[in-house]
């Protein structure tokens, strides 16, 4: 059982309510009621009784929750007494960790060759790195608040409030315009740009590693039925597609930099929402040594693909 979760229930019991227990633990109503019920299973019992919108503790229920929160006083006390010990091999190690929840784009492009170059300089650094959606990094960022976000997403999905709200900051990094990808041969390809409204007839190939694809398809559904020819998350069948003249896809200047295509021609796409990269972090969590010189670096090479791309 997560320690977090006995957090959960004992906030449920508080405010009585899946929604505002949700907004307090900053996360969302669907994986709250998930971490209930996960309760539930391993412990074989119900914790809660839900008539219509309403909930109440059953009585094992409250039993459990008691002690609940006696567990959570024991592992604030433990965490103190870890915090305080400076000399132990746990303290060295944590100090080395760079803990990073990235978009899966990310994690292709610009993390690869960034580790890479940091664990050159840095043979001792322990990174741990999880692939998660954008309001996935927020959430699991207040659950691990020493964790850092890197953020890539439209920029009319952008919410700052749920950033605000959950007591962390967002700072981009980079910002660009979204592409379309046609093959040599295509009637687009001689282009300076096009607008949404031309690509709605063509079949699309949707590399489908985030929301990102999904999204920016759906900008041509006021245009017409959207014909999706494929959508795949491997990159070669993408690109093998887009290149035999199948289908046309998406891209940005950001990815470009980072895929060298010679088959293909990318054209910037009018009136559509930038392509925002940035890292997001808990305001009230100081970061360590090892996880400020990273961001630095990380910060100084994204600027060398800024001026190149």
């Amino acid at each position: 059982m997560r320690i977090d979760h006995l957090k959960y229930i004992t906030v449920v019991a508080e405010t009585g309510s899946i929604s505002h227990a949700a907004e307090r633990l900053y996360i969302t109503q669907q994986g709250l009621s998930q971490a209930i019920r996960q309760m539930e299973r391993e412990l074989g019992v119900s914790l809660l009784n839900r008539t219509g919108n309403k909930i109440h503790l059953t009585q094992v229920g409250k039993r459990i929750v008691e002690k609940a929160k006696e567990l959570l006083v024991t592992y604030d006390e433990l965490t103190d007494i870890a915090k305080t010990t400076g000399d132990n091999f746990f303290h060295t190690k944590s100090s080395k960790r760079i803990t990073l929840l990235t978009t899966p784009f990310l994690s292709g492009t610009l993390l690869p060759d960034m580790i890479c170059r940091f664990s050159q300089k840095h043979p001792n650094a322990n990174f741990v790195i999880n692939e998660k959606l954008p309001q996935e990094i927020i959430e699991e960022i207040c659950e691990d608040r020493n964790a850092i976000g890197l953020f890539s997403g439209l920029s009319d999905r952008l919410n700052h409030k749920d950033f605000s709200n959950a007591n962390l900051t967002f700072q981009p990094f980079f910002e660009c315009e979204q592409l379309i990808c046609v093959t040599k041969s295509s009637p687009l390809a001689n282009r300076k740009s096009v607008k949404p409204s031309e690509l709605a007839k063509y079949p699309l190939a949707l590399y489908d590693v985030g929301q990102n694809a999904s999204q920016l398809s759906e900008l041509l559904k006021p245009f017409g039925e959207v014909k999706v020819m494929l959508r795949t998350g491997n990159s070669k069948l993408y690109r093998e597609t887009i290149a035999s003249g199948l289908a046309i896809g998406f891209s940005n200047s950001f990815a470009e930099y980072f895929e060298k295509r010679n088959s293909v021609v990318t054209i910037p796409i009018e009136n559509t929402p930038k392509f925002i990269l940035g890292w997001v972090y808990c305001k009230d969590t100081p970061r360590n040594e090892m996880q400020s010189e990273f961001i630095d670096q990380l910060i100084q090479y994204v600027n060398r693909i800024r001026v190149s791309a």
